[in-house]
């Protein structure tokens, strides 16, 4: 019956969202492929995209963001995925193209603006880059459902802003691992190496386990050869190594 089917499509959708909290992104790529009969096509396409974003595979993860934009035009995420990244990969210019597309179909997704913010702010242009980061704070104001506030604010100057902020939505959900490794990433920008690192160092004792992503990411790049990261990561990847090893029967 349907509420059959329901309660089967969320136990897949769980199960695919489990696979990326452990950051084995292939399979959780096989999980959400099997739900296109199922889910919207395009929820769907930016699932996997997301998943190839995490991993640093930007040119299949700009293919899957592009279909999902294609069924859904006026939806603002896949324009911000597909910017995200172009600028990831180095071409900022695409990037800039789509943030403007995706700005000219829904200027109510925070995150078009703060990302086009910083692609203005690299460049030079801080004027421009200034009125979309303060249109970020005008429309993300609580942390209820995902916040970019704090970025936006560190980009503007306020730092003891951004961080008060960032530690509102960790004693919102003090057990969720990426509010921390979101701190981490705050933290290296500000340059507050050792608050990042433990930052880094509760997202994993919370969970966090997208080493792929982790990798990838340029954001915490300042703190990767400091040796008490290196500490950090080489135990967390033991523990998560023998951690796949107790889930390969359910895998």
């Amino acid at each position: 019956n349907i509420a059959k089917v329901e309660s089967s499509l969320e136990l897949t959708e769980l199960k695919a969202d489990c696979l990326v909290d452990l950051g084995l992104f292939n399979q959780a790529i096989e999980v959400y492929s099997s739900l296109f009969e199922d889910l919207d096509e395009s929820y769907v396409n930016c699932q996997i995209g997301e998943c190839y974003r995490k991993c640093g595979d930007y040119s299949t993860a700009i293919d899957y963001f592009t279909r999902a934009k294609q069924g859904s035009p006026n939806w603002a995420f896949p324009y911000y995925g597909i910017g995200w990244s172009y600028e990831l990969s180095g071409d900022d210019d695409t990037a800039l193209k789509y943030y403007n597309e995706g700005l000219s179909v829904d200027q109510s997704y925070a995150y078009l603006f703060l990302q086009r913010g910083e692609l203005y702010d690299k460049i030079g242009n801080k004027e421009k880059a200034a009125k979309d980061f303060n249109a970020v704070l005008a429309l993300d104001k609580t942390i209820e459902d995902g916040t970019c506030r704090q970025y936006a604010l560190f980009f503007l100057g306020r730092n003891t802003d951004a961080l008060d902020w960032m530690n509102r939505v960790i004693e919102f959900q003090p057990n969720n691992a990426g509010h921390y490794y979101d701190k981490a990433c705050l933290c290296c920008r500000i340059g507050l190496y050792d608050e990042a690192i433990k930052a880094i160092e509760y997202a994993f004792k919370n969970g966090y386990r997208q080493f792929a992503h982790l990798n990838a990411d340029d954001d915490i790049d300042p703190i990767k050869s400091i040796p008490a990261y290196r500490e950090l990561y080489d135990k967390y990847y033991a523990i998560y190594q023998g951690e796949l090893e107790q889930l390969k029967d359910i895998l």
